[in-house]
């Protein structure tokens, strides 16, 4: 068995116990895998847990997790996660909610955010990890896999960190950033809402139907329905 795509080091080692020595000497070392008949040592920055879709029957290779030093992914800049899943994947029930160290693209930049083990597999909370997230006129709620900004003043509406403007409407309302959609909550079947597109004209949005989408419409055409929660 052999962990592949994650070795960060490798060299020869004339027994496993050598192995086991120079992966003890490496702070983001997670496993190794063992060749006998090359006596090949690799030195893994993640283990099977945290990757099990890598660990792959090979013929003469065996691998073990390290036991003792085990830095836990995530937790020091050296070592980040991808995910908030892929910590909980490999901590398992030693994963608790806290803030750990991801790069989430893979592309060396590293941020530190709060992960909130108890949703889900794990999911990143943006609005403990950015508290600024949705300006000062919003209010924050994190959902699985995302995060939505609620406008806390009436008659203001969002752009996703900003709550300014006003709807044209005197009914109950509020509007919800989600994944860079937006939706809109109301009592109302047609009304208006100033966005900053590239002309910054004023968006008219209906409600279609039973009111469980809506469609946006600039002079360049209508935008996709999105569904309403």
């Amino acid at each position: 068995m052999r962990l592949e795509k994650f070795v960060f080091k490798r060299m020869s080692a004339s027994a496993p116990y050598i192995c086991d020595i120079r992966c003890g000497e490496e702070i983001i070392c997670q496993s190794y895998n063992y060749n006998r008949k090359k006596e090949i040592c690799e030195l893994n920055n993640r283990s099977k847990e945290a990757r099990p879709e890598n660990f792959r029957s090979v013929p003469d290779w065996f691998y073990i997790r390290r036991l003792n030093g085990r830095v836990p992914l995530g937790s020091i800049v050296e070592l980040p996660a991808l995910s908030c899943q892929e910590i909980k994947a490999s901590e398992g029930k030693d994963a608790i909610s806290n803030k750990y160290w991801l790069n989430p693209t893979g592309n060396g930049k590293t941020r530190l955010m709060y992960c909130d083990m108890n949703l889900g597999t794990g999911d990143i909370d943006e609005c403990v990890s950015d508290s600024f997230i949705c300006g000062v006129n919003a209010t924050c709620v994190n959902t699985n896999g995302s995060y939505g900004c609620t406008c806390m003043e009436e008659g203001s509406v969002g752009d996703g960190g900003v709550c300014s403007g006003a709807l044209s409407m005197l009914s109950k309302r509020y509007y919800i950033w989600l994944l860079s959609k937006y939706y809109i909550r109301s009592e109302r079947r047609t009304f208006f809402i100033k966005k900053s597109f590239p002309s910054d004209q004023v968006i008219p949005i209906s409600l279609q139907g039973n009111n469980n989408t809506v469609l946006m419409s600039n002079r360049n055409g209508s935008l996709p329905l999105v569904s309403v929660p």
